[in-house]
């Protein structure tokens, strides 16, 4: 089964977890980064990830932008969410709201993969602004959330590629 996985990134927390999810799922996979404006060719793959960073609440407006975009062949895939943020406390509230409702009700796996501040890719004011609302240096993300995401998801592909080999050997006889 072939897997894209599409995220944003802006300080690169999610491109990471992109990168642990497609080490563990261990297939043909492809990882691709949501540019502005880009045509994206979603035809050659059964199965997408989407992951994305919460800031203020919300996705960012290029992943809006691209989720809206591409709505209905996302509908058609077999469909994998994850956000990352740092509010704990509201991670189902925020992962109900990063992605359209519809396209939350067809995704076999929603995950929230935390979040952390890398103050080195920040502006000053970013700093500041993040220094002072979280009274917090540094949070680590959940990796091992990520690991275990992807785990699932490879989990569920292997049983139905199992159900699939075992309808076509009845086919055949």
């Amino acid at each position: 089964m072939k897997t894209l996985i599409l995220y944003d990134s802006k300080y690169g927390t999610t491109e990471r977890c992109a990168q642990h999810l497609a080490a563990q799922i261990k297939c043909d996979v492809d990882m691709q980064k949501i540019i502005p404006k880009k045509n994206y060719d979603l035809s050659d793959y059964q199965q997408i990830i989407l992951g994305t960073p919460i800031y203020m609440g919300k996705p960012r407006k290029v992943f809006t932008e691209f989720i809206n975009q591409h709505l209905d062949t996302l509908l058609t895939k077999r469909l994998h969410l994850y956000i990352c943020g740092m509010q704990n406390a509201d991670a189902g509230e925020e992962l109900k709201n990063a992605y359209p409702e519809e396209l939350s009700r067809h995704a076999t796996h929603k995950a929230f993969f935390g979040g952390e501040f890398i103050f080195t890719k920040m502006n000053f004011f970013e700093k500041l602004i993040v220094k002072t609302v979280t009274k917090k240096a540094i949070q680590p993300s959940k990796f091992r959330e990520a690991m275990m995401f992807a785990h699932s998801v490879m989990k569920k592909w292997r049983f139905l590629r199992r159900i699939s080999s075992l309808t076509n050997k009845n086919k055949t006889l």
